[in-house]
């Protein structure tokens, strides 16, 4: 009999230490992404859409934004040597990508570059970019990538705020074809750009039960379970 009473009450103890358990705060993240599709260059300024709405702060407290930035840079180039002997072409093609970002700040500026040759015979008398004094560098594409994390600062604040974000892309593009030989060219160069931004954040702990009510609520379960139990001692 006093073995299965002290059961009962160590269940009891058992049952109100579980409903004491309260819920910790959780770390949870939100992912946005905005871009520019695929255009011919120069590029000067020109806004990512969708634009970023800030970050919802009755969701909890926001611990970091992350920004991860890419860039594309596309060419294609026909050329054809108009001299006596055979040459050999090559095309460089840069460009100079820069992402302004909150508060107006540049956040990113690289610059991505590629280049191709090929050998060609002496000119063969027609100017059509065809035959074997011409070459077509077709598809030359370059990419740049950068992220950066901010925890504090202007950047940081902004995305508290409670406007959206608007995130804004040029690119600047060089390209050249050259060689010993005299040269026509037909180039033509696009550019591409996305960002991501990642909040990383706390969520608002749920509320927690007074002592005493978790205490009430043990015993009461505990108890109910004692007088089933009591049936059987």
């Amino acid at each position: 009999m006093k073995t299965k009473y002290l059961i009962c009450l160590a269940t009891v103890s058992v049952l109100t230490s579980i409903v004491a358990t309260t819920t910790a705060a959780r770390s949870a993240t939100i992912v946005q992404s905005a871009s520019v599709p695929l255009m011919p260059t120069n590029i000067n300024d020109e806004p990512l859409t969708p634009v970023i709405n800030p970050f919802d702060t009755s969701l909890g407290t926001l611990d970091a934004v992350t920004i991860e930035f890419n860039g594309l840079m596309s060419g294609d180039a026909r050329s054809e040597s108009l001299d006596a002997k055979p040459a050999t072409l090559t095309w460089n093609l840069e460009g100079l990508f820069t992402l302004v970002g909150a508060n107006n700040t540049t956040l990113f500026t690289q610059t991505a570059t590629v280049r191709d040759s090929a050998v060609v015979a002496a000119y063969d008398g027609t100017l059509d970019f065809q035959g074997e004094s011409a070459v077509s560098f077709i598809g030359l594409t370059a990419n740049v990538s950068g992220e950066k994390t901010f925890t504090n600062g202007s950047v940081f604040n902004a995305f508290l705020g409670t406007q959206p974000v608007d995130f804004f892309f040029s690119a600047e593009t060089i390209s050249i074809v050259n060689g010993t030989a005299n040269i026509l060219n037909a180039i033509a160069t696009k550019a591409a750009a996305d960002v991501t931004v990642t909040y990383d954040y706390t969520r608002t702990p749920e509320p927690v039960p007074e002592a005493s009510s978790l205490l009430g609520l043990g015993l009461v379960a505990g108890l109910k379970l004692f007088w089933k139990r009591k049936e059987y001692c």
